[in-house]
């Protein structure tokens, strides 16, 4: 599956991804990972840390990529990958996903 990226509802640009087919729901796969990455529990690394605490988080695309291949397709020989980063030019008809 071809999924296009846009981040804070701009559609200028898009990240676009492969994610192997498999069962599974791409929005509730996206909940599960803004879960994951909010949860000040999770040392990972894309917090911001001020005053020794967790602030913010600063990911894109990459991040949600690794992600889905650490904790959903771990086990598979196929795995999610980005086709190509701030494409001006996308298939609309690809499902779209917004960070």
């Amino acid at each position: 599956m071809v999924v296009n990226c846009f981040y804070d509802e701009c559609t200028d640009y898009a990240d676009i991804i492969y994610i192997p087919e498999f069962d599974y729901n791409i929005n509730e796969i996206q909940n599960q990972f803004f879960r994951w990455m909010f949860d000040k529990q999770n040392d990972h690394k894309y917090w911001l840390i001020a005053d020794g605490e967790k602030v913010a988080c600063r990911y894109g695309t990459c991040a949600f990529v690794e992600w889905v291949n650490e904790n959903l397709l771990s086990k598979s020989a196929e795995k999610a990958y980005m086709i190509e980063e701030n494409a001006t030019e996308w298939n609309d008809e690809n499902i779209s996903l917004f960070f």
